[in-house]
């Protein structure tokens, strides 16, 4: 609570349990510093900070500790942290979703429906409100335990929902959220725009105010894309381009069965399709780090052929050895070897 004390839940065995440090020493936790909140079988999924309270999200309920302290007789502070219950039927269960927009907590629920904090100062119903009228027949055709591995970015005013490969956008400054006395009304002006990957979206990341998207293809590879808008907000459902900006794969460290032995790596072919021409750019990685000399391969055109490149690395007195391939043209790694010569042994 105002960046002095650290909160922690989480413990398996007591799941109910919140404990907080001493103030201005996230290291030390007194003995006494916890409080039960709500049911023992239900545990904490998140904790996070609206206004001046702390939320303490659960599976199926909210609560909000708030900092409060008085004076005994030496006119020494005791502070407390009261609990008040926000939401009796509402929780997340999908806690990576969980941002704060517009100075409201907002997040999905595995019910399929999207959710925000809209006040935490007293016990009822309408502190939580519906954002996902337009989407939830989208949202219902994932499984329950998709829903819950989901995640979230806030990204220039958009609160983005990552899905598997799908992506659902609220851009919060364009349709913000009024609470109007019918929810139904509330929700009908919100737009929310879909945004589909090839892949499912495995993180993201933030590059000079640019949102990178990386997906992974299930086979050690990934792609790396931007968000276009090509839509009418003014539509209530529409649709979000990607740009692919690079794709690659990545694999392992190899140690030849030899992990204590130096290595020469004299050579590696490299088995790829291109779905268009352009350029594969190649970096063989060892033990010791990366190599400086990064190789720049030239693709083919026709996406039934396939070509098979033979390159020299030069790389000496390594125990261990992997490479990356990156370009800005969707591709397939077909197969791979290297070719290691005994160096030396370890001394």
């Amino acid at each position: 609570m105002g960046g002095t004390r650290l909160f922690v839940a989480g413990h398996p065995e007591f799941k109910n349990v919140v404990r907080w440090s001493n103030v201005n020493d996230s290291s030390y936790f007194l003995e006494n510093n916890f409080s039960y909140v709500g049911r023992d079988d239900e545990e904490i999924t998140a904790l996070n900070k609206q206004d001046g309270y702390l939320v303490v999200f659960k599976e199926r309920e909210l609560y909000a500790l708030e900092y409060t302290y008085t004076t005994d007789a030496q006119d020494k502070a005791l502070v407390y942290f009261p609990i008040t219950p926000i939401s009796p039927q509402i929780g997340c269960d999908c806690p990576d979703t969980i941002q704060l927009v517009a100075n409201r907590l907002t997040w999905l629920s595995s019910e399929g429906k999207v959710y925000t904090l809209y006040s935490a100062n007293s016990y009822s119903e309408r502190n939580v409100r519906e954002l996902s009228q337009h989407i939830e027949n989208d949202l219902r055709t994932f499984s329950k335990e998709e829903l819950q591995n989901a995640k979230s970015v806030d990204y220039d005013n958009n609160y983005i929902i990552f899905i598997g490969k799908t992506a659902f956008i609220w851009n919060y400054d364009v349709n913000p959220f009024y609470n109007y006395t019918s929810s139904e009304q509330a929700q009908k002006r919100l737009a929310w725009f879909k945004w589909e990957f090839p892949y499912d979206v495995e993180y993201t990341y933030n590059v000079n105010g640019q949102l990178v998207v990386i997906c992974g293809d299930g086979y050690g590879g990934y792609q790396g894309y931007t968000l276009d808008y090509v839509a009418n907000y003014d539509e209530m459902m529409g649709d979000v381009a990607s740009k692919l900006i690079y794709s690659g794969i990545k694999s392992k460290l190899f140690d030849f069965g030899k992990p204590f032995t130096f290595k020469r790596i004299s050579k590696a072919f490299l088995e790829v399709v291109a779905e268009h021409q352009g350029d594969l750019k190649v970096n063989f990685y060892t033990d010791n780090g990366v190599d400086d000399h990064p190789v720049t391969l030239s693709t083919i055109h026709n996406t039934a052929d396939f070509w098979t490149y033979s390159l020299r690395p030069y790389l000496r007195r390594v125990r261990s050895a992997g490479f990356e391939i990156i370009s800005k043209t969707p591709f397939k790694l077909l197969s791979a070897s290297i070719i290691a010569e005994i160096y030396g042994e370890v001394k």
